[in-house]
């Protein structure tokens, strides 16, 4: 075995460039003993991958941690919406403008009562204290304390409600998917399993299903066509020994995969 030895006093320097998402792409330099030695993508070892072949690499450690380029091609996990959750959020949004215009309205009707009729009466509220004694400001800024007033009274017009019992409904829907007993896979004793509740209606507007690659959604069982004993066949009687054993082969195989249930729609 060869002995490797490393002196702790190598001067060297690197020099490369900022960190990036690019995977493709490495150029860096390596500067030792007044020689600069190109170093490219070759010479990467990209995080989480393994070394083999090799007892030993020694390197440097040129990006870690959020600037490794691992890190840099993670995108940022989306939280998907079905239909009626955009719905909702265009609903509330419209709510919400209807109650800013409702008080802003009220507020300014409060401001002109205030300064024409409220200011002989601005002895009883209890923020006396804190309004001014010209009338003017004195509306002003009594319509604006007022306004808090308003919101607490016209928030009745959020139905919190609603989304409560839109929750309540898909959590017994999604509770309903894993009791149902039609989507139960026998053989391989895998009940049907509902991950998340706010995708539920959405399973009913599936219209396409595109597949990465045949065999994915599908299974190929063959059906069997010739039954084959050595060289005798029940379609042609006269089969080389070959040709036997190769049909032979592909009878047992399609004779031993189970079928797979894809759906319980007797149409598809």
């Amino acid at each position: 075995m060869e002995k490797l030895i490393l002196k702790h006093d190598i001067d060297a320097q690197f020099e490369y460039e900022a960190s990036n998402n690019n995977l493709e792409l490495f150029n860096e330099n390596l500067i030792w003993n007044n020689k600069t030695l190109p170093l490219k993508n070759d010479n990467v070892l990209l995080r989480g991958t393994r070394l083999r072949n090799a007892h030993r690499a020694f390197g440097i450690v040129c990006y870690a941690g959020p600037d490794t380029k691992l890190m840099k091609n993670t995108g940022t996990s989306t939280f998907k919406r079905s239909r009626i959750d955009r719905l909702l959020n265009k609903i509330f949004l419209g709510i919400a403008c209807f109650l800013a215009i409702m008080c802003t309205i009220t507020t300014i009707c409060c401001d002109f009562w205030e300064s024409v009729f409220g200011f002989d009466f601005r002895i009883y509220p209890p923020w006396k204290a804190y309004v001014s004694t010209d009338k003017r400001i004195g509306s002003l800024q009594n319509s604006l304390l007022v306004f808090l007033s308003y919101i607490i009274i016209f928030n009745r017009v959020v139905p919190i409600s609603l989304s409560v019992s839109i929750e309540f409904i898909r959590l017994l829907q999604s509770k309903w998917i894993d009791l149902n007993i039609k989507m139960y896979y026998e053989p391989n004793n895998v009940p049907a399993l509902a991950r998340t509740t706010a995708l539920n209606e959405e399973l009913g507007q599936v219209g396409y299903i595109f597949s990465d690659k045949i065999g994915t959604l599908t299974q190929k069982t063959p059906p069997t066509d010739y039954e084959s004993t050595q060289t005798v066949n029940s379609k042609n009687d006269h089969l080389s020994k070959d040709e036997a054993d190769f049909r032979q082969t592909s009878m047992h195989v399609a004779q031993e995969t189970d079928p797979l249930l894809l759906s319980l729609n007797n149409e598809s």
